[in-house]
C-alpha cells in the first residue's frame, strides 16, 4: 500500500480515530497516543452527560411526587393512618432534591462557568477524593428517593 493509506475504515461514531491516523501517517509519532486522549475526554464527556440526565430524571419525579401530595392532601380520608410515613416520603424527597441539586451544580455550572469556586468548594473535601465526593452524593440521591418512594407506599397502603 502506498504511504499514508490504510486497509480499514473507521466508525463514523468515533470521529477522532482518522486523525490518529493521519497524523501517525504524516510521520508523527505521538498522533495515536494523541487521538487515544481525545478518545477518552469524549468518553468522560458522555459519562458526564448520562450522568446528569440521569439525575436530572430522579430530580424530576422528587419534585413530581411531593408537588402530587401537597396538591391531594386535602382529598385523603381523615384521620390519617401512618401519619409518620408521609413525613418520612416528604423528608426523603426534599433530601433527593437537595442532594440533586448540589450534585448538578458541582458536575456542570460549577465546574465550567465559575471553576475558582468550585475548586475551593471540592477543596474543603480534599481529604476524600472528588471522587468519592460525587459519589457519595448519587448515593444519597438514589437512595433517599428509594426510601422516599417506599415511605410513601407504605403511607399509602395503610390508608386504603
Amino acid at each position: 500500500m502506498a504511504a499514508g493509506v490504510t486497509d480499514h475504515l473507521w466508525d463514523a461514531s468515533d470521529p477522532v480515530a482518522p486523525l490518529g491516523i493521519l497524523r501517525t501517517a504524516e510521520g508523527r509519532k505521538g498522533g495515536v497516543v494523541m487521538a487515544e486522549v481525545l478518545h477518552e475526554s469524549g468518553r468522560d464527556t458522555e459519562l458526564l452527560k448520562m450522568a446528569v440526565d440521569s439525575v436530572k430524571h430522579i430530580t424530576t419525579l422528587a419534585s413530581g411526587t411531593i408537588v402530587l401530595l401537597a396538591a391531594f392532601s386535602d382529598k385523603l380520608p381523615k384521620p390519617l393512618a401512618n401519619k409518620k410515613s408521609l413525613v418520612a416520603a416528604l423528608i426523603s424527597m426534599a433530601l433527593c432534591l437537595t442532594a440533586s441539586f448540589i450534585f448538578l451544580w458541582a458536575e456542570t455550572l460549577a465546574r465550567y462557568r465559575a471553576p475558582k469556586t468550585h475548586n475551593e468548594v471540592i477543596s474543603r473535601f480534599r481529604a476524600w477524593g472528588r471522587p468519592k465526593v460525587m459519589s457519595l452524593l448519587s448515593s444519597a440521591i438514589y437512595f433517599s428517593f428509594v426510601a422516599g418512594m417506599y415511605f410513601l407506599i407504605n403511607f399509602a397502603v395503610a390508608n386504603i
